[in-house]
């Protein structure tokens, strides 16, 4: 169809066909381009999510790994501590055990001792009673004349009451062959006297109990002597 034209209408023609392709390609181009770009940004964008979420899960493994050191550090610590806990409790219950049996064993001790107090407070308090009659404290005083001289001497070594020849008679008479002889022993003694002495709160008192107490004593030593003491015989 071409030859239907000019010369000058054939090239004005293929001008516009040529600036009609340049158009289309300088279109075509920048479409390419920009989306191109568009794809470049979105992989961009699409890299930077990735990193982000490779940065994210590293951030987490070590958080979960630091979550986990912590708690096997705190279970070993609470482990730590309840072994002390109860080694403590153990310890501490025994001992409450030990002295509460130590506790059972003094208290049983005491209460025997208790007991023989109570026996010997009984027993003494017989004995006081005893001694504050003097015909009592007499026999008392000859029983355990009796028991020492037994408990040493054989039963042919000694008489208790015996009658010597003046017609006196002495709590024991021990036999001994000459000299010294046989010796008469008084089993009485100036108790009231001694207890006074005892009882004595000041150094007048303690004096005067002191000199009454010699006085009894000698008294005492010249009445055995006069009456148990004889040339020949004790």
């Amino acid at each position: 169809m071409w030859w239907f034209f000019s010369k000058e209408e054939q090239v004005g023609t293929t001008q516009v066909i040529l600036l009609f392709t340049a158009f289309t390609l300088v279109v075509v181009l920048a479409i390419y381009l920009i989306v191109r770009h568009g794809r470049s940004d979105e992989q961009t964008n699409l890299d930077k999510l990735v990193n982000a979420q490779a940065g994210l899960d590293g951030r987490l493994n070590q958080l979960t790994q630091n979550q986990a050191a912590t708690q096997k550090l705190l279970d070993e610590r609470l482990a730590d501590v309840t072994r002390r806990v109860s080694e403590s409790l153990e310890k501490t219950s025994q001992k409450a055990q030990t002295s509460m049996t130590e506790m059972k064993e003094r208290l049983a001790v005491i209460v025997v001792a208790q007991k023989n107090i109570t026996e010997l407070s009984s027993q003494v308090m017989g004995l006081q009673n005893i001694l504050a009659n003097k015909q009592a404290r007499g026999a008392f005083g000859e029983i355990r004349l009796n028991d020492l001289v037994k408990d040493v001497l054989p039963s042919s070594a000694y008489d208790i009451q015996a009658t010597l020849s003046n017609g006196k008679r002495v709590d024991c008479l021990i036999k001994l062959p000459n000299p010294p002889g046989s010796i008469s022993i008084d089993a009485k003694f100036p108790l009231e006297s001694y207890h006074a002495l005892r009882e004595a709160g000041d150094d007048i008192a303690r004096k005067k109990a002191a000199q009454r107490f010699g006085t009894d004593i000698k008294n005492h030593l010249r009445d055995i002597a006069e009456k148990y003491i004889l040339p020949g015989e004790t």
